[in-house]
C-alpha cells in the first residue's frame, strides 16, 4: 500500500456512475478511479482536487479530498425538503447562459444564478445565445445586466457570431456553464470543443423546454488555458444557503441604498420609507426589484417550512 506522501494530486474531470475520471500530470493523463474507504467529508464532484493512489493496473483510488474554494448546489432528490446536492466545485467563473428566444430568457433564473455566485464569491458573466433570434426586448435585458458591471456577450451557436468573445471570456479560468435546459449550452460547448462528442437535443414543441442532453458534468481543457465544466440542465435552482435577511446584500445594484431605509432591518417589500422601493424606476431597474421580491418571498416560505 502506498503512503499518503506518495498519493498523486489530480482533478476530477468527469463522473461515470460510481467511478470518476481524474486528470493528473497537469491534465495530460486521465485515470479511472473509485472511492477508497477513507472518509472524505463530502462526496467528490467534478472540479474537486483529490489525492489518488495508483494500483498495478493503473486504476486509481481516491483517498483524499482537498478543501473547496467554491461550490454550486441544487436541490437533491426529494425536493426542497431533501437537502442540497453539490454539482460543481472549485470554479472561479460562472457563465450564465440564456437564450434570446426558444426558450425565451428568464430573468428570475438569471438572478438566481447571480445571487448564488455572489454568495460563493464566484465571478459571474452572462452569455446570451441564439442571438440570431434576438428581438428588441433582448437588447434591453442585456443592457440591464451590462449596467451592473457583469461581463456579457451575445453569441450564436448557429452562425458562430461572438465565439471569439466567448473564448476570451473563458481563457485562463475554471468556468461552469449553467442555465435552463434548451438555451444551447451543449451547442456552445461543441463550438469551443469541436472534437468532443456532445449530444444536442431539440425543444419540446408543446412546453418549449429543452431536453437534458448533458447527463453528467464534465470538465474540459481549453486549448488557450483554463477549463470549462458542462453541467446538466437545471430547471429549478434553489438558494438554499441564502437567507431572506441577506438577499438584498447579494444584489449589487441595491448597495447604494441599503443604509438609507427608514427602518432597519428592512425587507424592502412593504415598509414605508424604503430607499430601495423609492429608487425603483429611477436608479434601479423595475425588473430587478420585481425579481428580488419574488426571491425574497420564496426564501421566506422556505424558511417557514424549515423552522416552522
Amino acid at each position: 500500500m502506498q503512503t499518503e506522501a506518495s498519493w498523486i494530486a489530480g482533478t476530477i474531470v468527469r463522473t461515470e456512475g460510481p467511478e470518476y475520471v481524474v486528470a493528473i500530470d497537469r491534465g495530460k493523463v486521465d485515470v479511472q478511479c473509485v472511492l477508497g474507504r477513507r472518509r472524505l467529508g463530502n462526496r467528490p464532484v467534478v472540479g474537486d482536487k483529490v489525492g489518488i493512489e495508483l494500483g498495478e493496473d493503473q486504476r486509481g483510488t481516491i483517498n483524499a479530498l482537498q478543501p473547496r474554494t467554491s461550490e454550486i448546489t441544487r436541490a437533491a432528490s426529494g425536493g426542497r425538503r431533501g437537502g442540497t446536492k453539490t454539482i460543481v466545485a472549485n470554479i472561479d467563473r460562472l457563465v450564465v447562459v440564456a437564450s434570446a428566444q426558444e426558450p425565451p430568457p428568464r430573468p428570475g433564473l438569471i438572478d438566481r444564478y447571480l445571487v448564488a455566485a455572489r454568495k460563493q464569491g464566484i465571478a459571474a458573466a452572462l452569455c446570451f445565445n441564439k442571438w440570431e433570434l434576438a428581438k428588441g426586448g433582448d437588447e434591453a435585458l442585456r443592457a440591464v445586466y451590462s449596467k451592473l458591471g457583469y461581463p456579457e456577450i451575445a453569441v450564436s451557436a448557429k452562425t458562430g457570431e461572438g465565439l471569439e468573445d466567448l473564448e476570451r471570456l473563458l481563457r485562463g479560468r475554471q468556468s461552469a456553464f449553467v442555465g435552463h435546459s434548451g438555451v444551447g449550452k451543449t451547442s456552445l460547448m461543441r463550438l469551443i470543443f469541436p472534437d468532443i462528442e456532445l449530444r444536442v437535443g431539440a425543444l419540446n414543441p408543446n412546453t418549449h423546454k429543452g431536453k437534458h442532453t448533458t447527463t453528467h458534468s464534465q470538465l474540459l481543457a481549453l486549448p488557450q488555458g483554463g477549463y470549462v465544466v458542462d453541467t446538466p440542465g437545471i430547471r429549478e435552482f434553489g438558494l438554499f444557503e441564502v437567507s431572506s435577511e441577506e438577499l438584498a446584500t447579494l444584489f449589487p445594484d441595491f448597495e447604494p441604498y441599503l443604509e438609507s431605509c427608514r427602518y432597519r432591518p428592512c425587507s424592502h417589500t412593504h415598509e414605508p420609507g424604503c430607499a430601495i422601493k423609492s429608487a425603483t424606476g429611477t436608479g434601479l431597474e423595475p425588473i430587478r426589484y420585481e425579481g428580488y421580491v419574488r426571491l425574497y418571498e420564496e426564501l421566506r416560505e422556505l424558511e417557514s417550512q424549515r423552522y416552522g
